[in-house]
């Protein structure tokens, strides 16, 4: 793995990041400013539907490189000829390594999804908990509760 000041450093991250699935080492590289996440992860709609979910997963392949492109550029290297290779193919060689890269990178989208809905998920339970505890809390609520109880 090349040192972090190396330029194909957040390549070669990316692939690793990637192949073991590591959604905090995504979000750190995010968060350091070496990726953008809109500009690595192509925008995909998430549905149950399967035609629908094959669609966004053939957005997701069309995206990144091939099996067979990976392939290729793996038998350069077991051949020894990384030297051919343009520079743009050295520094998405890393991404040739992961198998089943469009499936991991459609479970980034999808965490990332999540995330968000988690977020507002939370947001608003807490909203609802604060007015509960304040609804339960409020002495003239209390009071015209106890005047209901009283007339009853």
């Amino acid at each position: 793995v090349p040192h972090r000041s190396e330029p194909t450093w957040v390549t070669h991250e990316l692939g690793r990041v990637f192949a073991s699935l590591d959604f905090q080492g995504f979000q750190t590289l995010v968060e350091e400013g070496f990726i953008n996440t809109e500009k690595v992860i192509p925008q995909v709609e998430i549905s149950s539907a399967p035609a629908k979910g094959k669609e966004e997963l053939d957005k997701v392949k069309t995206s990144f490189l091939s099996r067979e492109e990976s392939d290729v550029m793996i038998g350069m290297v077991d051949a020894g000829k990384v030297a051919d290779m343009d520079v743009l193919e050295r520094q998405l060689l890393p991404l040739a390594y992961v198998p089943q890269l469009p499936q991991k990178v459609l479970l980034f989208r999808i965490d990332g999804l999540l995330s968000s809905l988690d977020d507002t998920a939370t947001a608003n339970f807490n909203l609802a908990r604060g007015a509960c505890d304040s609804l339960r809390n409020s002495q003239p609520f209390l009071d015209l509760l106890c005047v209901m109880v009283q007339t009853a």
